[in-house]
């Protein structure tokens, strides 16, 4: 048995982990690192999407055989001999891209395992669908799963949901022949399910792991704040507002948009989110563990800005009655102000702080546009990953023989929360 973390290995993000048990071999997802995206690329700067050795050559995507899509040039780059497929599946665990954005350059018959809300999601964000699901014609495999669910992917895998800033999150039990593996994908215990997480730990200890393959996001933080501290901030900086209220968060976290639809009541006003996102909102709305979470037209009647229907608002009421409303938007939406022209207002950020150059360089042209309208500043974000704290709580909850950290900058800081001796901080581990 041997497990290989070729992406998600000292950089947050971009998992992709090949396991690989007797004549199976299965990954464990197929992400975008952006750390890598930002050293070449940019908004201005792409790879060809026609063209293989635009994502092998930079470290996109790791040389693997008959894995990659033959319209790319898989057979050129001599990556492709025979028919038999390199792969028997790729297992994904939430719906974030630096978890499934690579998925595009696969063959389309390997199958893909994936939430079924986690599906809806892709089908909800991703832009170019046709490639992504439909490459050269040829319809992209996905096989569906719900918590709890045995899949037989060539090793048998079981599916058990955590909590994590996205809804449709799994973590996954692998049982090899050298005994069972763990991998957390993204997964927190401060937000509002955490039971799910605890789910999730409790099935991995039954299995008595031989390695935990854990994210360590935030593993040198300890803050562990939640949505009521997003909420209390909130509404203490809001209360007695006159002017618009504008919100910069991820519609996809559904934890957010509940705390914000329920911040929208207590105030008396009408959410308002842009067409962008309006297909996953409904998306949520259908499911009904979600449903009573976020705006639905017949339990919390939210508004479309720039849309069609009985719902559709349009920036000039929004300056006539500024005090009726919160704008919810993303930073690639903020020129919608320049029509609606706030005169003052709270501007509330609930994204994550600055944490690198090109962060550093987003937020600074944010403030320039809550200066432009005199807006009154907040920031309250909960984020979405386990800190130190809640790691400890999970590693001793499960209980493995050995650690393998993933999808974090400082793995060695592991070693204070499991003997160093079961710490394994190697990219390839072999068990023979």
């Amino acid at each position: 048995m041997r497990i290989s973390v070729l992406g998600g290995y000292r950089e947050v993000g971009g998992n992709k982990i090949l396991v690989e048990d007797r004549d199976s071999r299965v990954m464990l997802d197929f992400g975008k690192s952006f750390g890598v995206w930002k050293r070449y690329f940019s908004v201005f700067v792409n790879p060809s999407k026609d063209s293989l050795k635009h994502y092998l050559i930079p470290g996109l995507l790791p040389k693997l055989k008959n894995v990659y899509r033959r319209d790319m040039g898989a057979v050129e780059l001599g990556l492709w001999e025979g028919e038999e497929r390199g792969l028997d599946g790729v297992l994904i665990s939430h719906g974030h891209a630096d978890h499934y954005e690579m998925l595009f350059a696969l063959e389309p018959d390997i199958p893909i395992y994936c939430g079924e809300l986690c599906l809806g999601i892709m089908k909800s964000t991703i832009k170019n669908k046709r490639e992504f699901f439909n490459p050269g014609g040829r319809e992209r495999e996905f096989r569906t799963f719900r918590s709890g669910d045995l899949l037989d992917v060539g090793i048998k895998v079981r599916a058990v949901h955590v909590d994590h800033s996205i809804p449709g999150s799994y973590g996954f039990i692998l049982e090899t022949s050298e005994g069972c593996v763990v991998y957390s994908g993204d997964l927190r215990l401060h937000g509002t399910s955490p039971q799910l997480t605890r789910d999730f730990v409790e099935e991995a200890r039954e299995c008595e792991p031989e390695y935990l393959l854990l994210e360590g996001t935030r593993i040198g933080e300890e803050d562990g704040m939640g949505e009521d501290y997003v909420f209390d901030t909130c509404l203490n900086k809001t209360k007695g507002e006159e002017g618009l209220i504008v919100l910069n968060f991820n519609v996809r976290d559904v934890d957010r948009l509940g705390t914000f639809v329920k911040l929208a009541e207590e105030l008396g006003r009408e959410l308002v989110i842009t067409e962008k996102w309006k297909g996953i909102v409904e998306l949520y709305g259908r499911d009904e563990k979600l449903k009573r979470m976020i705006p639905t037209p017949d339990r919390h009647p939210f508004l479309i800005y720039g849309g069609e229907g009985e719902n559709r608002i349009e920036a000039d009421e929004i300056k006539r009655r500024p005090g009726r409303y919160m704008l919810a938007i993303d930073p690639y939406k903020l020129p919608i102000l320049l029509d609606v022209e706030p005169e003052g207002g709270t501007f509330i950020d609930s994204q994550s702080e600055p944490f690198d150059e090109e962060s550093e360089l987003d937020h600074e042209r944010l403030m320039n546009w809550v200066e432009l309208f005199g807006f009154k500043y907040v920031h309250a974000h909960s984020h979405g990953h386990a800190d130190g704290v809640e790691l400890k709580e999970i590693v001793e909850g499960i209980r493995p023989k050995k650690l393998i950290p993933i999808h974090t900058e400082s793995p060695e800081l592991f070693k204070g929360l499991i003997g160093g001796d079961r710490l394994v901080l190697d990219r390839v581990i072999e068990v023979v």
